[in-house]
């Protein structure tokens, strides 16, 4: 799971959109799952990762990501996500005929970059599997 949540990093690099965002907050997330599964010894390690800031910023964008609406219901909702008056996942963009796509993700007020943030938690996860003794 570890080696395709690297996956997911490299394809969201090349193109950010909600199927690459959705696809590695998703794996990154539940890497957890299959370490329970293998590795029931590392489970306090495995809580207190989970408590880590970043690992909190993976778990919304995973779980809103579920959620995710490609379209904002409204002009005015969409501007309040883009300002960052609360959570959530907004696009601008494409919108008007040949402007790019740009992804806009905010936790509490923050703004959250996702490729930086997945770098750091993959290099965490990794430290975690040296650390533990598992595989990679």
């Amino acid at each position: 799971m570890l080696q395709k949540a690297e996956h997911d990093l490299a394809r969201m690099k090349e193109e950010l959109n909600a199927y690459t965002l959705f696809n590695f907050f998703v794996t990154c997330y539940h890497i957890a799952d299959y370490v329970r599964a293998a590795n029931s010894e590392a489970e306090a390690d495995l809580d207190a990762l989970y408590k880590d800031d970043e690992f909190q910023l993976v778990r919304f964008l995973c779980n809103r990501g579920k959620h995710l609406e490609l379209k904002p219901s409204n002009e005015r909702e969409h501007h309040e996500l883009l300002m960052g008056a609360r959570s959530g996942i907004a696009r601008s963009g494409a919108f008007r005929s040949g402007e790019p796509v740009r992804w806009h993700i905010f936790v509490e007020g923050q703004r959250v970059y996702p490729v930086p943030l997945g770098e750091t938690v993959l290099e965490k996860w990794r430290k975690f599997f040296d650390e533990n003794g598992i595989d990679r």
